[in-house]
Protein backbone atom coordinates (compact mmCIF):
# COMPACT_ATOMS: atom_id res chain seq x y z
CA UNK A 1 0.00 0.00 0.00
CA UNK A 2 1.18 3.80 -0.62
CA UNK A 3 2.23 5.13 2.47
CA UNK A 4 2.08 9.10 2.57
CA UNK A 5 3.64 10.90 5.72
CA UNK A 6 1.13 13.45 7.38
CA UNK A 7 2.67 16.61 9.51
CA UNK A 8 -0.69 18.91 9.49
CA UNK A 9 -2.70 16.82 12.19
CA UNK A 10 -3.65 19.32 14.50
CA UNK A 11 -2.17 16.77 17.50
CA UNK A 12 1.60 15.89 18.01
CA UNK A 13 1.33 12.75 15.08
CA UNK A 14 4.27 10.86 14.18
CA UNK A 15 4.87 7.47 12.40
CA UNK A 16 5.11 4.70 14.93
CA UNK A 17 8.16 1.72 15.15
CA UNK A 18 6.65 -1.79 14.17
CA UNK A 19 6.86 -4.13 17.22
CA UNK A 20 9.53 -7.03 16.58
CA UNK A 21 6.28 -9.52 16.27
CA UNK A 22 4.42 -7.97 13.75
CA UNK A 23 5.58 -9.57 10.77
CA UNK A 24 5.88 -8.08 7.18
CA UNK A 25 3.59 -9.30 4.71
CA UNK A 26 4.43 -10.41 1.39
CA UNK A 27 3.47 -8.40 -1.12
CA UNK A 28 2.61 -4.85 -1.55
CA UNK A 29 1.40 -2.57 -4.43
CA UNK A 30 1.55 -5.28 -7.29
CA UNK A 31 -0.64 -3.48 -10.22
CA UNK A 32 -1.85 0.09 -10.74
CA UNK A 33 -2.83 1.84 -14.07
CA UNK A 34 -5.31 4.76 -14.52
CA UNK A 35 -6.58 6.60 -17.63
CA UNK A 36 -7.33 10.16 -16.43
CA UNK A 37 -8.61 11.15 -20.11
CA UNK A 38 -11.22 8.55 -19.30
CA UNK A 39 -14.03 8.79 -16.57
CA UNK A 40 -16.99 6.93 -15.12
CA UNK A 41 -19.75 8.59 -12.53
CA UNK A 42 -19.25 7.42 -9.33
CA UNK A 43 -22.77 8.69 -7.75
CA UNK A 44 -26.73 7.79 -7.54
CA UNK A 45 -26.63 6.55 -11.38
CA UNK A 46 -23.16 3.98 -10.54
CA UNK A 47 -23.59 0.44 -9.12
CA UNK A 48 -20.07 -0.73 -6.70
CA UNK A 49 -20.23 -4.34 -6.69
CA UNK A 50 -18.56 -6.28 -4.04
CA UNK A 51 -17.59 -9.56 -3.75
CA UNK A 52 -16.10 -10.50 0.14
CA UNK A 53 -16.87 -13.69 2.25
CA UNK A 54 -17.72 -11.11 4.48
CA UNK A 55 -21.36 -10.11 4.41
CA UNK A 56 -20.41 -7.44 6.51
CA UNK A 57 -18.42 -5.60 3.24
CA UNK A 58 -21.26 -4.77 1.47
CA UNK A 59 -23.11 -3.66 4.31
CA UNK A 60 -20.29 -1.73 5.62
CA UNK A 61 -19.65 -0.30 2.08
CA UNK A 62 -23.27 0.95 1.52
CA UNK A 63 -24.02 2.58 4.77
CA UNK A 64 -20.21 4.53 3.98
CA UNK A 65 -20.91 5.28 0.93
CA UNK A 66 -24.01 7.08 2.11
CA UNK A 67 -22.34 9.11 4.70
CA UNK A 68 -19.46 10.38 2.38
CA UNK A 69 -21.39 10.86 -0.73
CA UNK A 70 -25.35 11.25 0.85
CA UNK A 71 -28.14 11.30 -1.95
CA UNK A 72 -25.22 11.04 -4.91
CA UNK A 73 -24.13 7.88 -3.03
CA UNK A 74 -23.58 4.96 -5.93
CA UNK A 75 -25.52 1.83 -4.87
CA UNK A 76 -23.86 -1.81 -3.84
CA UNK A 77 -24.41 -5.15 -4.23
CA UNK A 78 -22.81 -8.47 -4.17
CA UNK A 79 -21.67 -10.69 -6.38
CA UNK A 80 -19.13 -12.83 -7.75
CA UNK A 81 -16.21 -11.57 -9.42
CA UNK A 82 -13.94 -14.47 -10.46
CA UNK A 83 -11.42 -12.67 -12.54
CA UNK A 84 -11.01 -9.90 -10.25
CA UNK A 85 -10.86 -12.19 -7.12
CA UNK A 86 -8.14 -14.00 -9.65
CA UNK A 87 -5.33 -10.86 -8.62
CA UNK A 88 -5.86 -10.91 -5.17
CA UNK A 89 -2.89 -12.16 -2.86
CA UNK A 90 -2.98 -14.26 0.19
CA UNK A 91 -2.68 -11.33 2.28
CA UNK A 92 -5.96 -11.17 4.79
CA UNK A 93 -6.11 -7.48 3.92
CA UNK A 94 -5.71 -7.66 0.18
CA UNK A 95 -7.99 -5.94 -2.35
CA UNK A 96 -8.51 -5.26 -6.03
CA UNK A 97 -10.37 -2.75 -7.67
CA UNK A 98 -11.45 -2.22 -11.57
CA UNK A 99 -13.41 0.95 -12.65
CA UNK A 100 -14.36 0.89 -16.43
CA UNK A 101 -17.63 1.48 -18.49
CA UNK A 102 -19.51 -1.46 -17.07
CA UNK A 103 -19.48 -0.06 -13.63
CA UNK A 104 -17.29 0.03 -10.34
CA UNK A 105 -16.45 -3.51 -8.86
CA UNK A 106 -14.11 -4.74 -5.87
CA UNK A 107 -12.96 -8.01 -4.78
CA UNK A 108 -11.52 -8.46 -1.23
CA UNK A 109 -10.40 -10.91 1.02
CA UNK A 110 -11.68 -9.30 4.23
CA UNK A 111 -14.18 -6.35 4.89
CA UNK A 112 -10.59 -5.05 5.67
CA UNK A 113 -9.17 -5.33 1.69
CA UNK A 114 -13.06 -3.95 1.41
CA UNK A 115 -12.02 -0.78 3.72
CA UNK A 116 -8.83 -0.05 1.61
CA UNK A 117 -10.34 -0.03 -0.93
CA UNK A 118 -13.32 2.00 -0.77
CA UNK A 119 -10.68 4.37 1.07
CA UNK A 120 -8.46 4.29 -1.95
CA UNK A 121 -11.52 5.03 -4.83
CA UNK A 122 -12.23 7.55 -2.04
CA UNK A 123 -8.99 9.73 -2.65
CA UNK A 124 -9.16 9.05 -6.28
CA UNK A 125 -12.73 10.73 -6.85
CA UNK A 126 -13.07 13.81 -7.96
CA UNK A 127 -16.39 16.23 -8.34
CA UNK A 128 -17.93 16.24 -11.64
CA UNK A 129 -17.02 19.30 -14.09
CA UNK A 130 -18.73 21.99 -15.42
CA UNK A 131 -21.62 22.19 -12.35
CA UNK A 132 -21.94 24.86 -9.76
CA UNK A 133 -21.77 22.78 -7.04
CA UNK A 134 -20.73 19.34 -6.51
CA UNK A 135 -23.47 17.40 -8.45
CA UNK A 136 -21.71 13.79 -7.81
CA UNK A 137 -18.84 12.34 -8.09
CA UNK A 138 -16.63 10.83 -11.17
CA UNK A 139 -13.55 7.76 -11.42
CA UNK A 140 -10.99 7.35 -13.68
CA UNK A 141 -11.20 3.85 -15.68
CA UNK A 142 -8.20 2.32 -12.88
CA UNK A 143 -7.10 -0.93 -12.13
CA UNK A 144 -5.20 -1.91 -9.04
CA UNK A 145 -4.28 -5.21 -7.41
CA UNK A 146 -3.28 -3.54 -3.54
CA UNK A 147 -1.92 -5.89 -0.34
CA UNK A 148 0.21 -4.13 2.95
CA UNK A 149 3.63 -4.60 3.13
CA UNK A 150 3.71 -3.95 7.12
CA UNK A 151 1.22 -5.71 9.05
CA UNK A 152 1.32 -3.49 12.10
CA UNK A 153 1.34 0.28 10.42
CA UNK A 154 0.71 3.02 12.97
CA UNK A 155 0.41 6.56 13.50
CA UNK A 156 1.11 8.01 16.84
CA UNK A 157 -0.73 10.78 17.84
CA UNK A 158 -0.08 12.64 21.61
CA UNK A 159 -3.22 14.55 23.24
CA UNK A 160 -2.29 17.37 24.99
CA UNK A 161 -4.22 19.41 27.33
CA UNK A 162 -5.22 21.61 24.51
CA UNK A 163 -6.15 19.79 22.09
CA UNK A 164 -10.15 19.06 22.22
CA UNK A 165 -11.86 15.07 21.43
CA UNK A 166 -12.94 16.25 18.28
CA UNK A 167 -8.85 16.98 16.95
CA UNK A 168 -8.19 13.37 17.74
CA UNK A 169 -11.42 12.13 16.21
CA UNK A 170 -9.76 13.89 13.02
CA UNK A 171 -6.61 12.48 13.40
CA UNK A 172 -7.49 9.01 13.63
CA UNK A 173 -10.55 9.54 10.30
CA UNK A 174 -7.43 10.77 8.60
CA UNK A 175 -5.06 7.92 9.63
CA UNK A 176 -7.60 5.34 8.53
CA UNK A 177 -7.46 6.88 5.08
CA UNK A 178 -4.23 6.81 4.52
CA UNK A 179 -4.60 3.14 5.74
CA UNK A 180 -3.03 2.91 8.76
CA UNK A 181 -4.67 0.23 11.06
CA UNK A 182 -3.05 0.98 13.86
CA UNK A 183 -2.97 4.67 16.58
CA UNK A 184 -1.45 4.98 19.34
CA UNK A 185 -3.16 7.68 21.63
CA UNK A 186 -0.78 8.97 24.14
CA UNK A 187 -1.75 11.03 26.99
CA UNK A 188 0.03 13.83 28.13
CA UNK A 189 -1.68 14.45 31.65
CA UNK A 190 -4.92 14.28 30.01
CA UNK A 191 -6.54 10.69 30.96
CA UNK A 192 -9.24 11.49 33.73
CA UNK A 193 -8.10 8.54 36.03
CA UNK A 194 -11.73 7.43 38.30
CA UNK A 195 -9.43 6.18 40.86
CA UNK A 196 -6.91 8.65 41.27
CA UNK A 197 -8.47 11.92 40.47
CA UNK A 198 -5.12 13.60 41.09
CA UNK A 199 -3.52 12.16 37.79
CA UNK A 200 -4.28 14.58 35.42
CA UNK A 201 -4.13 18.09 34.46
CA UNK A 202 -7.39 19.76 35.53
CA UNK A 203 -10.43 19.54 32.86
CA UNK A 204 -8.52 16.71 31.38
CA UNK A 205 -10.63 15.50 28.41
CA UNK A 206 -9.61 12.43 28.47
CA UNK A 207 -12.36 10.27 29.66
CA UNK A 208 -13.42 6.75 29.70
CA UNK A 209 -16.56 7.45 27.98
CA UNK A 210 -14.46 9.73 25.01
CA UNK A 211 -11.91 6.42 24.95
CA UNK A 212 -14.41 4.40 24.16
CA UNK A 213 -16.41 6.68 21.49
CA UNK A 214 -13.13 6.90 19.79
CA UNK A 215 -12.26 3.13 20.45
CA UNK A 216 -15.53 2.25 18.26
CA UNK A 217 -15.07 5.03 15.59
CA UNK A 218 -11.94 3.04 15.29
CA UNK A 219 -13.16 -0.12 15.15
CA UNK A 220 -15.37 0.53 12.60
CA UNK A 221 -12.92 2.53 10.46
CA UNK A 222 -10.25 -0.41 10.54
CA UNK A 223 -8.09 1.10 12.88
CA UNK A 224 -6.75 -0.03 16.81
CA UNK A 225 -6.51 2.21 18.89
CA UNK A 226 -3.72 1.69 21.71
CA UNK A 227 -4.21 4.35 24.73
CA UNK A 228 -0.76 5.00 25.93
CA UNK A 229 -0.16 6.03 29.42
CA UNK A 230 3.92 6.27 30.22
CA UNK A 231 4.91 4.21 32.57
CA UNK A 232 8.89 5.42 33.04
CA UNK A 233 9.38 8.94 31.32
CA UNK A 234 7.88 11.98 30.59
CA UNK A 235 6.31 11.91 34.07
CA UNK A 236 5.59 15.51 34.20
CA UNK A 237 3.23 15.20 31.31
CA UNK A 238 4.92 18.57 29.81
CA UNK A 239 7.38 19.72 27.62
CA UNK A 240 10.39 20.15 29.81
CA UNK A 241 11.03 24.03 28.46
CA UNK A 242 7.84 24.47 29.96
CA UNK A 243 8.93 23.60 33.34
CA UNK A 244 5.67 22.43 34.41
CA UNK A 245 4.48 18.90 35.61
CA UNK A 246 0.85 17.94 35.83
CA UNK A 247 1.40 16.38 39.15
CA UNK A 248 3.52 18.14 41.02
CA UNK A 249 2.29 21.64 40.21
CA UNK A 250 -0.99 21.11 41.79
CA UNK A 251 -0.05 18.23 43.86
CA UNK A 252 3.22 18.54 46.00
CA UNK A 253 2.59 15.90 48.41
CA UNK A 254 2.92 13.49 45.67
CA UNK A 255 6.91 13.79 45.07
CA UNK A 256 8.12 10.57 46.30
CA UNK A 257 6.46 9.17 43.53
CA UNK A 258 8.50 10.35 40.64
CA UNK A 259 12.67 10.81 39.94
CA UNK A 260 13.69 13.90 38.95
CA UNK A 261 16.29 14.10 36.08
CA UNK A 262 17.49 15.84 33.03
CA UNK A 263 16.01 16.52 29.69
CA UNK A 264 16.32 13.40 26.98
CA UNK A 265 16.77 16.15 24.36
CA UNK A 266 20.32 15.38 22.23
CA UNK A 267 22.73 12.80 22.89
CA UNK A 268 24.43 11.89 25.97
CA UNK A 269 27.63 14.06 25.43
CA UNK A 270 25.58 17.29 24.92
CA UNK A 271 23.51 16.75 28.10
CA UNK A 272 27.00 16.26 30.33
CA UNK A 273 28.53 19.24 28.58
CA UNK A 274 25.05 21.50 28.65
CA UNK A 275 22.75 22.78 31.42
CA UNK A 276 19.79 21.16 30.91
CA UNK A 277 16.06 21.55 31.82
CA UNK A 278 14.80 19.21 34.38
CA UNK A 279 12.44 16.31 33.45
CA UNK A 280 11.36 13.88 35.52
CA UNK A 281 10.60 9.85 35.56
CA UNK A 282 8.21 7.82 37.71
CA UNK A 283 9.70 5.52 40.47
CA UNK A 284 8.92 2.42 38.93
CA UNK A 285 10.96 0.87 41.66
CA UNK A 286 8.46 2.06 44.74
CA UNK A 287 5.49 -0.13 45.33
CA UNK A 288 3.06 2.33 46.06
CA UNK A 289 4.19 4.29 42.52
CA UNK A 290 3.52 0.33 40.86
CA UNK A 291 0.03 0.16 42.60
CA UNK A 292 -0.75 3.90 41.22
CA UNK A 293 0.58 2.75 37.48
CA UNK A 294 -1.17 -0.47 37.84
CA UNK A 295 -4.55 1.19 38.75
CA UNK A 296 -4.40 3.74 35.99
CA UNK A 297 -2.74 1.46 32.80
CA UNK A 298 -5.77 -1.39 33.36
CA UNK A 299 -7.91 1.78 33.75
CA UNK A 300 -7.28 3.64 30.46
CA UNK A 301 -7.28 -0.07 28.74
CA UNK A 302 -10.09 -1.37 29.98
CA UNK A 303 -12.11 1.50 28.80
CA UNK A 304 -10.98 1.13 25.54
CA UNK A 305 -11.10 -3.39 25.20
CA UNK A 306 -12.80 -3.88 28.58
CA UNK A 307 -9.46 -5.66 29.49
CA UNK A 308 -6.18 -5.73 28.96
CA UNK A 309 -5.13 -4.12 25.86
CA UNK A 310 -1.98 -6.21 25.33
CA UNK A 311 0.45 -3.12 25.01
CA UNK A 312 3.33 -1.71 27.12
CA UNK A 313 5.11 1.52 26.57
CA UNK A 314 9.11 2.20 27.52
CA UNK A 315 10.15 5.32 25.75
CA UNK A 316 13.78 5.31 24.50
CA UNK A 317 14.40 8.60 25.49
CA UNK A 318 13.52 7.71 28.85
CA UNK A 319 16.61 5.40 29.07
CA UNK A 320 19.16 8.77 29.10
CA UNK A 321 17.50 9.73 32.97
CA UNK A 322 17.17 5.79 34.01
CA UNK A 323 21.16 5.53 33.10
CA UNK A 324 22.34 8.52 34.94
CA UNK A 325 20.13 9.12 38.04
CA UNK A 326 18.69 5.52 38.80
CA UNK A 327 20.64 3.00 40.57
CA UNK A 328 20.87 -0.23 38.19
CA UNK A 329 18.67 -2.87 39.07
CA UNK A 330 20.04 -6.17 37.45
CA UNK A 331 17.91 -8.55 36.01
CA UNK A 332 15.19 -5.92 36.20
CA UNK A 333 13.01 -5.81 33.02
CA UNK A 334 14.83 -2.06 32.61
CA UNK A 335 18.23 -3.71 32.56
CA UNK A 336 18.43 -3.84 28.90
CA UNK A 337 17.50 -0.34 28.11
CA UNK A 338 19.71 0.78 31.06
CA UNK A 339 22.54 -1.20 29.45
CA UNK A 340 22.08 0.49 26.60
CA UNK A 341 21.96 4.22 27.39
CA UNK A 342 25.01 3.70 29.69
CA UNK A 343 26.86 2.80 26.34
CA UNK A 344 25.62 5.61 24.50
CA UNK A 345 26.71 7.94 26.82
CA UNK A 346 30.33 6.36 27.22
Amino acid sequence: MNMKIVSCLAPLAFIAAMPAAAEEGASQLQTFTKNVRAYVPFDATATVTVECPDPAAEKWLASHLKDWYGEQAPKVTAAQLPALKSQLSTSPEAYAAKVDASGVKIAANTLAGTRWAAYTLRQLAIAKRGTFKTEGMILPTLSISDSPHLAFRAVHLCWFPEVRPQQIERAIRLAALLKFNYAIIESWGVYRSERHPWWPWPQANMTKEEVRRLVAIGKDLGITLIPQINCLGHASSSRSCTIKHSVLDLHPEYEPLFEPGGSHRGDARELRQSAVLPSWMRRVGRPDMSRVRQDVEPEAGGAAYRGPCGFREVSRCAGYDLARHVPRQQGSPLDGLYQERRQEGA
